[in-house]
């Protein structure tokens, strides 16, 4: 009997899930979703994340072609709350600035279960080679956006 309640049970939420997920509502919901991180990408002209593993103070990154546009780094909350914006960080020699509150630069994307904000930005001009210098000891994103 504990096999055949078990295995309607299964059934039942097999069937329920299945239900969920061909209910026009639910797909709605997800296409909105889908065009509202789209839309934030194309805004910002987001490129391409990548995760810097930061090795004694430096972090390189060599581009398929020569670029031009912003560079962001993205801290999480706790690296936030550990002051980060705080650090001084070079990208080949130009200083990265503070993401000022509520402007334009002023994002946050989630990334594995996390989200991350934008925290500070360099502008840089046909760059093959990306080499940034920090005496920040942890692991941080990059967001590259091509100038438009």
């Amino acid at each position: 009997m504990r096999k055949i309640t078990v295995g309607l049970l299964s059934i039942i939420l097999i069937l329920f899930l299945t239900g969920c997920v061909n209910n026009p509502e639910v797909k709605e919901a997800f296409a909105k979703s889908d065009k509202i991180v789209s839309d934030t990408y194309e805004q910002i002209g987001i490129d391409e994340i990548v995760e810097a593993k930061n090795t004694n103070g430096e972090f390189e990154y060599q581009f398929d072609e020569p670029f031009t546009g912003e560079i962001f780094i993205l801290a999480s909350k706790e690296q936030i709350e550990n002051n980060i914006s705080e650090e001084e960080f070079f990208a080949n020699d130009t200083q990265f600035e503070k993401i000022i509150e509520d402007s334009s630069d002023d994002f946050n994307i989630r990334r594995n279960g996390t989200s991350y904000f934008s925290v500070q930005k360099a502008t840089v001009k046909n760059i093959d080679n990306l080499l940034i210098k920090t005496k920040w000891n942890d692991d941080f994103l990059l967001v590259f956006a091509p100038q438009k």
